[in-house]
């Protein structure tokens, strides 16, 4: 089995470094296999190595690197973003901050890297979040592979309006659809703001952030008397509608609307007294009769008491049934 660690290897990666000391920091052990390999092929990999910094003084800031030595570093790389990141983000650093990314020097060092490529390579569409208690996100994309709702790059399940209308209404239903699958670049927030326009004339109550139409004087109401009332529909007792839409009910109250919306449900002390008629319906155990005759007593039965009791009960019962069917 061939190891990584050839003299070719070692030799390419002395290179990434200018200084001896970042080598032996950020890349251990190519630094610890050409000391191994004797003092002819340590001094090789040195060779166009520096000890340690510069005297702190006048080279200080900016002028800690020589143009030669940004110019060195800068062939190493292919992207500016890797040149940034990597190991010689000083030299990058020390190169802007001098000439500055619109200068000849800048644009003559990085001429053989990539341009910067555009994450979002794919077309762009308008989308929507659709829940079922009428609230809606309204969105732009231009992922090739589609906005990935638990993806972070997207970040509906992870933050943002979507994700707090999920904290606030957990197990809540909702729906993803693309509702233009083709918007031109220079129309993408023309486009979204008449989508969302749209979605408010509809009823629906918008999760993003509304504005303010030109020549009124305040925002857009968020909810309104018929959203309110297509939720209440949803439900068929206040209880329900106060569970399930918490912020519609609060609104409703608030606004006085809460009466008319709610007219056809039951009111609590209907559901209640209903409750208690299945309760009493339900059939009770001898047992438990016992438990609760003991209960009020306030001590536990005895077996003899328990059979006294039980022949008491039965006696009550045979009179109670001769009595009726007279």
């Amino acid at each position: 089995m061939s190891s990584k660690y050839t003299e070719e290897s070692i030799l390419v990666d002395a290179l990434r470094f200018i200084i001896k000391r970042d080598w032996k920091q950020q890349s251990y052990r190519f630094y610890k296999q050409a000391r191994e390999r004797g003092p002819e092929f340590y001094a090789r990999c040195m060779a166009h190595m520096r000890k340690g910094r510069p005297p702190v003084g006048p080279t200080k800031g900016k002028f800690k690197f020589s143009d030669a030595e940004i110019e060195a570093g800068a062939k190493l790389y292919t992207e500016r973003g890797r040149f940034k990141n990597g190991p010689h983000g000083r030299l990058y650093e020390a190169g802007r901050r001098r000439h500055g990314i619109y200068s000849d020097f800048w644009k003559r060092i990085t001429a053989h890297m990539e341009a910067p490529r555009n994450p979002y390579g794919g077309d762009i569409y308008a989308y929507v979040v659709a829940f079922e208690d009428m609230h809606a996100y309204v969105g732009i994309s231009c992922r090739a592979e589609g906005v990935r709702m638990d993806d972070p790059a997207d970040g509906h399940l992870v933050k943002g309006p979507v994700f707090r209308h999920l904290q606030k209404h957990p197990g809540i239903k909702y729906e993803f659809h693309v509702i233009e699958p083709s918007v031109a670049y220079a129309d993408k927030r023309d486009r979204e703001g008449y989508w969302q326009a749209h979605f408010i004339s509809e009823g629906w109550t918008p999760l993003w952030n509304p504005k303010t139409i030109p020549g009124s004087l305040g925002r857009i109401p968020t909810v309104t008397k018929e959203q309110c009332a297509a939720c209440a529909r949803l439900c068929k007792e206040r209880t329900e509608f106060l569970r399930r839409y918490q912020s519609r009910y609060k609104i409703a109250k608030k606004r006085g609307w809460y009466d008319e919306i709610t007219t056809h449900m039951r009111s609590n002390d209907d559901a209640r007294r209903e409750l208690c008629r299945k309760l009493a319906a339900r059939p009770v155990s001898q047992v438990t009769r016992d438990r609760q005759s003991a209960a009020k007593l306030g001590r536990k039965l005895s077996p003899e008491h328990r059979d006294k009791l039980a022949a008491h009960n039965r006696a009550r019962a045979q009179k109670i049934y001769e009595y009726t069917t007279v």
